[in-house]
C-alpha cells in the first residue's frame, strides 16, 4: 500500500531544513531561510525533533505564542513556519469538484463511504480488489479518479492543476517526478490551451517547483 502523506513522526526536522534549504520556495516562504540555521537547533532542543512534534507545537495561536516566549523568538517567523510546514501536506479535495467524473461512480463511491481525493487513494491502495467489490466499479473504469487522487497528493495541485496534468497525459504522481520540465510545461500549456483550464499561463520556474514537489509525496508504482 502506498501512503497519502510521509509519515511525519519520522520526518526530523533537520531533514525537514534540508529540504526547505534545497527548494526553489515560493517568494512568501523565501524570507524564512534566515532563520532556519539558529531556529532549527532551538526547536530540536525543545525536544521537537520530529515534524509531527513541531506541527502539534505549532497547531493553534496559543500553542504558538507559548513556543516563542520559551525559545526567545519572535512570533512572526514561526507563524510562517507552522504555513509552510501544512503546505507539505495536502488537503483532501471533494470528488464532486471533478466535474467530468461519472455522476453514478461519485454517488456509488458516496455510498462506500469515499468522498475526498484521499479516502480514494488511500482505500484503493489498501485494497485494491476489495475497493473495486464494494463500490462495483472496476480499476480501469476507476482509473481518471484514481489519477486525479494521486496527482493531488502533490503540494499546491488543486482541481485546476490536476486537471490540466492529466490533459496534458501525466497522470501519476510519479510521472510529475520524472518529468523534464520544459516537456511538462509545453504539455500543460498545450492542454489548457485546447481545455481553456486556467486563466493566463503557467510558468517554467512553477514547473520546476512542482516537479519537485512531486518527489515528497510517496508515487504510485
Amino acid at each position: 500500500m502506498s501512503c497519502y502523506y510521509e509519515d511525519d513522526q519520522k520526518v526530523s526536522l533537520s531533514a525537514f531544513q534540508a529540504r526547505l534549504e534545497a527548494t526553489d520556495l515560493i517568494p512568501s516562504q523565501e524570507s524564512l531561510l534566515p532563520h532556519l540555521p539558529v531556529l532549527i537547533p532551538l526547536l530540536n532542543a525543545e525536544g521537537l525533533d520530529t515534524l509531527a512534534k513541531l506541527r502539534k507545537a505549532l497547531k493553534s495561536k496559543k500553542s504558538l505564542q507559548s513556543l516563542a516566549c520559551r525559545i526567545g523568538w519572535d512570533e512572526k517567523p514561526l507563524a510562517l513556519l507552522r504555513r509552510t510546514v501544512e503546505s507539505y501536506f495536502p488537503k483532501p479535495i471533494a470528488l464532486a469538484e471533478f466535474s467530468q467524473l461519472d455522476p453514478q461512480m461519485l454517488k456509488a463511491l458516496q455510498k462506500a463511504g469515499i468522498q475526498h481525493t484521499r479516502q480514494l487513494f488511500e482505500g484503493y491502495w489498501r485494497d485494491p480488489a476489495s475497493f473495486c467489490t464494494s463500490c462495483g466499479f472496476s480499476t480501469e473504469a476507476l482509473g481518471e479518479a484514481l489519477a486525479l487522487a494521486d496527482l493531488c497528493r502533490i503540494q499546491w495541485v488543486g482541481v485546476t492543476v490536476a486537471r490540466m496534468l492529466l490533459a496534458a497525459g501525466t497522470s501519476s504522481s510519479h510521472a510529475v517526478a520524472h518529468a523534464a520540465c520544459d516537456t511538462l510545461h509545453d504539455a500543460l500549456q498545450e492542454a489548457n490551451r485546447e481545455h481553456g483550464l486556467m486563466k493566463g499561463s503557467i510558468g517554467k520556474r512553477d514547473v520546476a517547483r512542482l516537479i519537485h514537489a512531486a518527489s515528497t509525496p510517496p508515487p504510485v508504482g
